[in-house]
């Protein structure tokens, strides 16, 4: 138990830090921050799917209202961008509803990863890594909002989750090569990973 704390503590190590650090440093392809945000949250949301498969398939079944959470969390952020696209100019408050739905899915990724009760270190080893790719990934969006830019990002998803991360500015392209390289891992870590698990990376994507 006391190695898993202290693995959620501290930013990742070997292996998964040189997967956190190798993607692209650019951002999506969207005209601004929100569309960029909006087109990658039905991603995130299919990355949640993707660690629940793969906890599944290593008979492990996460608490359904923890998931639940992260799923609500992911759609207000998308409900909350379609509000502030909707009228010119935004409405008042729109922009701190995104930020705060942000923060409430990087709040409820923290309770997902302390409620696992996983035995050995392997599979929990994998889902934190995942979680990095994912925290990460909004930390970088993060940091692009006018309020939450002016704030420690990194500091702030440490007191949410316990876990330190590194911001990146990810295309989805990088993004899902950057998942499912983590995923990649499974056969060193003895850790089953579903085909279905990995992120279908288009033509377009390839090129």
């Amino acid at each position: 138990m006391d190695t898993r704390r202290n693995f959620i503590k501290q930013t990742g190590t070997g292996i998964f830090l040189a997967l956190l650090t190798s993607g692209a440093s650019l951002t999506l392809t969207g005209c601004n921050v929100y569309d960029d945000l909006y087109n990658w949250i039905g991603v995130g949301i299919a990355s949640l799917n993707s660690i629940v498969s793969i906890l599944n398939a290593n008979g492990i079944t996460p608490a359904a209202g923890i998931v639940n959470a992260i799923l609500g969390a992911l759609n207000a952020v998308r409900n909350a961008i379609e509000e502030y696209k909707a009228t010119t100019p935004p409405p008042i408050g729109a922009i701190a509803k995104i930020e705060t739905a942000l923060k409430d899915a990087v709040a409820q990724f923290g309770t997902f990863l302390r409620s696992l009760s996983i035995p050995g270190f392997g599979l929990f080893s994998m889902i934190a890594a995942l979680v990095d790719v994912i925290l990460s990934t909004i930390a970088g969006f993060q940091g692009k909002l006018p309020v939450l830019a002016k704030q420690n990002i990194t500091m702030q998803i440490a007191q949410l989750t316990g876990k330190a991360v590194i911001p990146k500015h990810r295309t989805i392209r990088a993004y899902k090569k950057d998942f499912n390289a983590v995923l990649d891992t499974g056969s060193q870590l003895d850790v089953i990973v579903p085909k279905s698990a990995y992120h279908q990376i288009s033509f377009w994507e390839k090129l």
